[in-house]
């Protein structure tokens, strides 16, 4: 199996959501993050001298022996949206099972929709809609924390 070059721009890109999930808790040296996402310290170097390019962390050595980094406002926005997107995603294939579910149960019988829900006889259509458009909204804020992040230098 041969990996493509957007298989390792996706992958580097999970590498620089975890590292700005990470410093997001709290600021840290690079060997803190290495071990604490078991990555080797050349790539959370690598990883976070381009982060810090684009303003998404900070060094800050304040004189000391360790250099810590620190997350930007800019790398909290895109946690997150990254966060946003993923629940969104959880919440449109729940509404989505759900109005499937509500489509089986009511057509499995044999029984007419009207006579099983009087008041609300097409609430599925809303359910899968409700669905439907929660994952394209997802899929979009996914798209844009992907695009920005992928405007780094590999």
């Amino acid at each position: 199996m041969d990996l493509t070059i957007g298989d390792l721009v996706l992958i580097e890109l999970g590498t620089r959501l975890k590292i700005l999930e990470s410093l997001n808790k709290r600021r840290a040296t690079i060997t803190e993050i290495s071990s604490s996402l078991n990555l080797s310290k050349s790539t959370v170097h690598y990883h976070l001298n381009r982060l810090c390019e684009r303003g998404l962390t900070k060094k800050n050595s304040d004189g000391r022996k360790w250099v810590y980094y620190e997350i930007t406002e800019k790398g909290r926005l895109i946690v997150k949206k990254n966060r946003i997107s993923v629940i969104l995603g959880i919440i449109s294939v729940i509404s989505t099972l759900i109005g499937a579910i509500q489509v089986w149960y009511t057509y499995s019988e044999g029984v007419e929709i009207v006579d099983r829900y009087p008041k609300t006889p097409y609430s599925w259509v809303v359910l899968i809609a409700f669905g439907i458009c929660l994952g394209i909204v997802a899929y979009r804020l996914r798209h844009k924390i992907i695009k920005t992040l992928s405007e780094l230098e590999i």
